[in-house]
Order: C-alpha cells, then sequence, then structure tokens
C-alpha cells in the first residue's frame, strides 16, 4: 500500500506525519440484495476521483490510492449513507482551489438539526 497521499501538491507520508490517517479510495460494492448500496458506492467513488482530479492516475494507481485526513473537514470520510455529509468525498485542500469555504460543516450541521426537528414534530 502506498505511503503517500495521492492528492495533488500535498506532501503526507506515513512515515513522516504521524497525527495523519490515510483511507483509501472507496471500492464499489457488489452486494446481491443491496443494490441501493452498491449504486451509492459507485456514486461515492466517483465522486472520489472527481476530488481528487488527477490526469496521471490510471486504474492500476487507483486501486491502492489513499487520501490523507487532511483533505476532510472532520479529518475523516462519512459513512457510504451519509450521502448528505460534506466529507463523503474529500473536499479539503484538494491541490488546485485556494479558496475554501470553511462554513460548510456548520451548514450540513444546521440542515440535519432541521431535518431531525421535522421529524420529530410528525
Amino acid at each position: 500500500m502506498p505511503s503517500f497521499c495521492c492528492v495533488v501538491n500535498c506532501g503526507s507520508t506515513r512515515s513522516r506525519d504521524e497525527n495523519v490517517k490515510f483511507f483509501r479510495i472507496p471500492a464499489i460494492l457488489h452486494f446481491k440484495h443491496k443494490t441501493n448500496l452498491n449504486e451509492l458506492s459507485a456514486k461515492r467513488r466517483q465522486k472520489w476521483l472527481n476530488a481528487i482530479k488527477r490526469a496521471d492516475f490510471p486504474e492500476s494507481k487507483q486501486k491502492d490510492a489513499v487520501v490523507c485526513s487532511r483533505h476532510f473537514i472532520s479529518g475523516k470520510p462519512a459513512e457510504l449513507t451519509d450521502e448528505l455529509n460534506p466529507d463523503w468525498a474529500p473536499s479539503v485542500n484538494m491541490g488546485y482551489d485556494k479558496t475554501l469555504n470553511a462554513n460548510r460543516m456548520e451548514r450540513f450541521e444546521r440542515k440535519r438539526e432541521k431535518i431531525g426537528r421535522s421529524e420529530g414534530n410528525r
């Protein structure tokens, strides 16, 4: 498994950055009876690859590639079924865009809270 982050201009390595965690690019699931998760996993993988935006990234390199925790707002990816979470795919310090929206996680939390309140009123 590679010991460095595959994001453009990210210098994170396993040997040097002890407090940084590394996450593999999600695989596409192939459940027989949970086709909705299969579709969701394919969508998520594509979103990760679109966020990484590497020109030199053939399928053979994608298999073992990792993304470090510096590219997630919370420091780790969200669960597969939490599609509305901004950490569903890497989005911070992606190497090609210097403008970041710091309020993205706050908006997500407000939306989640609002949904929770509306479900509680039913």
